[in-house]
């Protein structure tokens, strides 16, 4: 994914991250893991990650998820210690 990618290049990018990302077997994705599934470069999972802030949820800068992913699978009561200990972005 670099600068002259076209459009529908860096859209089916996004939707090989999305989809790594809500993939059911763990709710939380390392980047290794992205870089892994999606078979892209580590500076392409950060950057398509950047481009998508508002469907991302992160903790610091080690763990990822989708936002609809996490509200479908991540158990109330680790939502509410994600909450209390201010560490879910």
């Amino acid at each position: 994914m670099g600068t002259t990618d076209s459009a529908p290049e860096q859209m089916d990018d996004i939707s090989r991250v999305r989809t790594a990302l809500e993939d059911k077997s763990h709710v939380w994705k390392t980047l290794d893991s992205l870089v892994s599934t999606t078979g892209l470069s580590e500076g392409d999972v950060r950057q398509i990650l950047k481009q998508i802030p508002d469907r991302v949820r992160r903790i610091n800068d080690d763990y990822y998820t989708t936002r609809a992913h996490y509200n479908a699978y991540e158990h109330p009561w680790n939502k509410f210690l994600s909450f209390l200990a201010g560490r879910l972005l």
